[in-house]
């Protein structure tokens, strides 16, 4: 591992082995524990194995923090403490030295650990935990939904071009986890209805989306939300819910999303995005 960073949701960041003051000498990033549904067989000494799900993930870390006095050392110590704040959570973000990036939302298990001083150095140990055993990449994927196909043009002096507009996409999926989604949607719109023809999940949101707006349906943390995009200001929606609405997700393989905005003939602007799972960093 290259470096090692932690950005707290209360505006704090620590980067670890970037040349310092924050070093870490161990951290276990890719162990991930699992549970399993186990029932003993009536006339057998054995037990049946139904199922099994990987445990939330916990990170421990230790390594040492070098100041160049006293003072800055303690000024280190405290800011390190601000950061690990158990009240917060916050995004780990790992980077190798071929420059790939993965991230895990995560949050303290405590506050950090100090161990006696040494000179100008201050031994550390820290610990976060995961809800979700997944790291993502670092970078999102983001495809239209909607496109243009069927697309050719005749050689006029001024080419003109043909084909025909299509409100879905087709993602694939090529992990074995099914993948939260977000969905944004800029068009104008008297409700929005998504739909993933390849699992039979829909949902559809009684809302409208006016000019200058977008509606942003998150499946991974249950948001639903109308933004106004000149001043930023998010209004929730989540109560325009239509009943029997499902948390739109890309199942492994083929996934075909299609997206309807209440309006005939109308392609609406939109996005589906999402990160790759991945177990160990």
């Amino acid at each position: 591992m290259k470096r090692l960073t932690y950005l707290s949701d209360n505006g704090a960041i620590i980067q670890f082995n970037a040349g310092g003051p924050y070093f870490v000498s161990y951290a276990d990033l890719s162990s991930a524990g699992a549970s399993f549904d186990e029932h003993a067989v009536i006339g057998s000494d054995g037990v049946l194995t139904l199922g099994g799900s990987y445990d939330k993930k916990t990170i421990p870390a230790t390594g040492q923090i070098v100041g160049l006095s006293k003072r800055h050392l303690e000024q280190l110590r405290t800011n390190l403490a601000m950061a690990m704040n158990i009240h917060f959570e916050g995004t780990l973000v790992a980077e190798q030295h071929d420059g790939s990036r993965k991230k895990l939302r995560v949050r303290p298990s405590g506050n950090p650990g100090f161990e006696g001083e040494k000179g100008l150095c201050q031994p550390f140990t820290l610990e976060w935990q995961s809800d979700s055993p997944y790291w993502t990449d670092y970078d999102s994927i983001v495809l239209p939904i909607g496109q243009i196909k069927a697309l050719w043009h005749f050689p006029f002096s001024t080419p003109i071009l043909f084909g025909y507009a299509v409100a879905d996409v087709e993602v694939y999926n090529t992990t074995s986890i099914t993948i939260p989604t977000r969905i944004e949607i800029l068009s104008q719109s008297t409700a929005v209805t998504i739909t993933n023809h390849s699992t039979g999940e829909w949902l559809q949101v009684n809302e409208a989306i006016g000019e200058g707006q977008k509606m942003v349906v998150d499946s991974e943390t249950a948001d639903i939300y109308i933004q106004d995009l000149l001043t930023g200001r998010k209004t929730n929606a989540t109560n325009r819910l239509e009943a029997g609405s499902t948390p739109i997700t890309l199942a492994p393989g083929k996934n075909r999303i299609e997206l309807e905005n209440g309006i005939a003939g109308s392609r609406p602007l939109s996005y589906i995005i999402y990160n790759k799972p991945y177990l160990a960093v």
